[in-house]
């Protein structure tokens, strides 16, 4: 098993014992692409959506969440997570627990406008894809400080 998945294991282990006896509800969203057939020419990828749906289903069995989303391939786009995560902040109060995976390509590249010069991106199944600041602004329509993300990707 990976050094990722051992560590991944460590989160959901954590997220199943501790967190149901401080949080009421508990929420998840995976989030996995190869790539395969976009036109952007993304680089495909193989294990992406089948580590999502590994997750999914290992959380669904012994994680008592309450919901569970999951975008999958083509469903892999900026205005599907941006509304996955909204939902996610409509759904989860202050004291529920929220898990989001991403496992799919990540990149960076330089701009002037960030604040260290970078900017890091999720990579979509197309363009366009999701920005640091985009994704901080996604979160940031989550309430529960007990939210935790987990990235399998670079950057």
């Amino acid at each position: 098993m990976s050094s990722l998945r051992l560590k991944i294991w460590a989160v959901l282990i954590s997220l199943s014992t501790v967190v149901p006896i401080f949080a009421q509800d508990r929420y998840a969203l995976f989030i996995g692409t190869n790539y395969k057939g976009n036109t952007a020419k993304i680089p495909e990828l193989n294990l992406c959506e089948a580590d999502a749906t590994f997750l999914k289903e290992k959380l669904q069995k012994k994680g008592n969440f309450k919901d569970m989303k999951v975008l999958l391939g083509t469903m892999v786009t900026r205005d599907n997570v941006k509304n996955a995560m909204k939902q996610l902040g409509k759904q989860a109060g202050k004291n529920d627990s929220v898990f989001i995976y991403f496992s799919g390509h990540g990149m960076y590249m330089k701009d002037a406008k960030a604040k260290n010069g970078m900017r890091n991106y999720l990579i979509c199944y197309d363009r366009p894809h999701i920005s640091d600041e985009e994704l901080n602004e996604y979160l940031s329509e989550i309430s529960s400080p007990k939210t935790v993300m987990v990235m399998d990707c670079c950057y």
